[in-house]
């Protein structure tokens, strides 16, 4: 069907809504919006008759309408109602409908802009998906028509070559439940009301088990602990994080009961759940393919940025093998926000050499799911935060505690959860197989 659309004249589209409809007798701004939002307009095999047409036309009841030449009329426009207002919106959305034609040829180039455009689309029969992309791609159309319907979008990600490591981080795709694509979407339709922009610049090859590439990360070398959703990280270089995972979108996560409320939480025992041993995190902005030159892992990539969580196989030829667990967001703590807390601590330590009554902290609102109001204090080293865990190995004492193995891990004595863990930072050119 691609040539049909690339290579006519014009296109000519017949909706029922506008079909009833006049233009001659109203602005631009209103008859774009019917265009951008009509039933035509959301259906998965609509969308390569406007992308490829090189004049796209919408039949209304007095004539035809031509929806490029609306658009530059809306460029040229100095009306100042509409220049904050509607007249960005509807660029946007043209450029969602009829940017294909100006993407650079690339598979990578069209695929981010098909990413962004069928994000508000749909279709009742799930099998057609992969056949359209191919179509949009220019790929083996007959060879996923002949594969299962099941697999057709296995199929279509192993067709290509390279993929956008974007893919891996965006949470709000469902994920196909197959070992070595367990990272990519089992479909790019109806994910929300606004569409996925792919910022990464990480292109990665499929190998048999995974996408490899290539950049540093984090880990941790004990997958056997409970990790909630929130959980606080740190290099042992006084950087700290937070990290909020994704663990709604992973079916192996377990609900629980927070303490001492009626909410509820999710967790994730890798080691149990995987039976792997250890625990990795990756970064979207630092993930590159395998073939390129990796960037180090600078003292400011905390500050945000987003995540996937992997658990580790094995590590074979220095290269990672992991499965994709979740996505998340992680974000550097800084220092001003808990400059206070910090300091009160401090006095106590200087005061009572450590000397710290459970009552006492208590009072200083030392528990759990706040910890990290301290941890980034400017005033407090890092061995005074662990002497103050380890007063909760202490029967009758404290509330935290912190595991026997080098002091890496500090719980919620009440719910046994993970609270805070000292990752190791991977080297730059650390090579990663994401199945």
């Amino acid at each position: 069907m691609r040539p049909t659309y690339e290579k006519a004249n014009a296109v000519l589209v017949l909706d029922s809504w506008i079909i009833e409809e006049t233009h001659q007798d109203k602005l631009d701004t209103e008859n774009l919006h019917k265009i951008f939002f009509c039933a035509w307009n959301t259906r998965l095999w609509t969308f390569q008759e406007g992308a490829l047409a090189q004049t796209l036309l919408f039949q209304f009841h007095d004539g035809a309408y031509d929806v490029d030449e609306a658009i530059e009329r809306i460029k040229a426009s100095k009306d100042s109602k509409i220049e904050v207002t509607v007249k960005p919106s509807l660029i946007g959305l043209h450029d969602q409908l009829r940017g294909f034609r100006k993407c650079d040829g690339s598979n990578n180039d069209l695929l981010r802009f098909i990413a962004k455009s069928l994000a508000v689309r749909s279709t009742s029969m799930s099998e057609d998906e992969p056949l359209c992309l191919a179509a949009l791609l220019d790929l083996d159309v007959k060879k996923i028509a002949e594969t299962e319907s099941d697999l057709r979008m296995q199929e279509f990600w192993r067709m290509l070559d390279p993929i956008p490591a974007s893919f891996i981080f965006k949470s709000r795709y469902k994920k196909i439940n197959i070992d070595g694509f367990r990272w990519a979407p089992k479909s790019l339709l109806e994910v929300g009301n606004y569409p996925i922009y792919l910022h990464s610049p990480g292109l990665l090859r499929l190998g048999e088990e995974g996408l490899l590439a290539i950049g540093p990360g984090l880990k941790f070398p004990d997958a056997d602990v409970d990790i909630q959703k929130s959980i606080w990280l740190t290099d042992g270089r006084s950087n700290w994080c937070r990290l909020d995972l994704f663990l709604e979108d992973c079916s192996e996560a377990i609900e629980f009961e927070l303490p001492d409320s009626s909410l509820r939480s999710r967790f994730i025992n890798v080691k149990k759940a995987y039976d792997c041993n250890e625990v990795g995190f990756i970064f979207e902005r630092k993930l590159l393919g395998d073939d390129k030159s990796p960037q180090d892992l600078d003292p400011h990539y905390y500050n945000r940025d987003v995540i996937a969580m992997i658990a580790i196989k094995h590590d074979k030829g220095g290269r990672i093998y992991g499965r994709f667990v979740c996505g998340g967001i992680i974000q550097k703590v800084g220092p001003d926000v808990y400059r206070r807390n910090g300091d009160v601590l401090q006095q106590f330590f200087e005061k009572e050499k450590i000397r710290i009554s459970p009552q006492d902290l208590e009072r200083l609102d030392i528990r759990p799911d706040n910890t990290q109001l301290n941890f980034q204090a400017p005033n407090l080293s890092f061995e005074q935060i662990l002497g103050l865990a380890r007063m909760g190995r202490i029967p009758g004492q404290g509330v935290l505690t912190v595991t026997q193995y080098k002091s890496r891990f500090s719980f919620d004595r009440r719910s046994e959860k993970l609270v805070g863990a000292i990752c190791q930072v991977t080297s730059a050119n650390q090579k990663w197989c994401i199945g």
